[in-house]
């Protein structure tokens, strides 16, 4: 395997919508329901609790979510006449590649190098949702980050996949998966991406990438 050094930047704003463990612990226990005397958090409040955020606190990008995009763009690249990286049950993407680290800071693009950019601020928003099992409407309050960036490295099989065929699945995931709330796949147009760094890590030069939309 390869590695290479790769940066997505936001071609869209991210919604995210992270499940707390007492939301996920009331699912095991049936007791979704949040108490009528419960006090009303403030709508910043609200939206901070559904930020992902690594270990050091810092707003983040799962690897689980990188790779739900990657794994979901798998059905528009075939492998042959028969095959496509991935169906809607399964992918053969995690034996082809490994990405290095857990979780990816939100970083805020910047016009100097990466190592300079800071970490991407956020701010609530607030729309109408449907509640799926009545229809009626529902205040959703999530956290959007405007632009936003990561840069992680990643081990590809490159005798296996071409690297080209790689580039263009996260240019896909990108623009036809996207990542967090209101994604393209999900009938939105959050979480959009696009690779903007495609670095072999070594000797190798540096592919460019030609940007396919303008940047949020």
């Amino acid at each position: 395997m390869k590695r290479f050094r790769i940066t997505l930047k936001s071609l869209s704003p991210m919604l995210q919508n992270r499940m707390g463990i007492d939301e996920l612990l009331g699912l095991r226990d049936k007791t979704k329901k949040k108490s009528k005397t419960a006090t009303r958090l403030s709508l910043e409040d609200e939206a901070a609790a559904h930020v992902h955020r690594d270990g050091d606190g810092r707003p983040c990008v799962p690897k689980p979510m990188l790779m739900g995009a990657l794994m979901n763009a798998g059905v528009f690249i075939r492998l042959d006449q028969k095959r496509q990286l991935s169906t809607k049950e399964s992918s053969l993407l995690p034996g082809l590649m490994f990405i290095e680290g857990e979780s990816f800071p939100l970083l805020k693009p910047g016009d100097g190098e990466e190592a300079t950019w800071g970490y991407s601020p956020w701010r609530f928003d607030v729309r109408q949702g449907r509640n799926p099992n009545g229809g009626e409407a529902v205040c959703i309050v999530r956290p959007l980050f405007e632009t936003w960036a990561i840069s992680f490295t990643a081990l590809l099989d490159t005798d296996e996949l071409a690297e080209d065929t790689f580039l263009r699945l996260f240019t896909l995931a990108g623009t036809r998966i996207g990542m967090g709330d209101n994604r393209p796949n999900r009938k939105g147009s959050c979480g959009m991406f696009a690779p903007t760094r495609w670095q072999s890590v070594g000797d190798e030069p540096v592919i460019t990438v030609p940007r396919l939309l303008p940047a949020a």
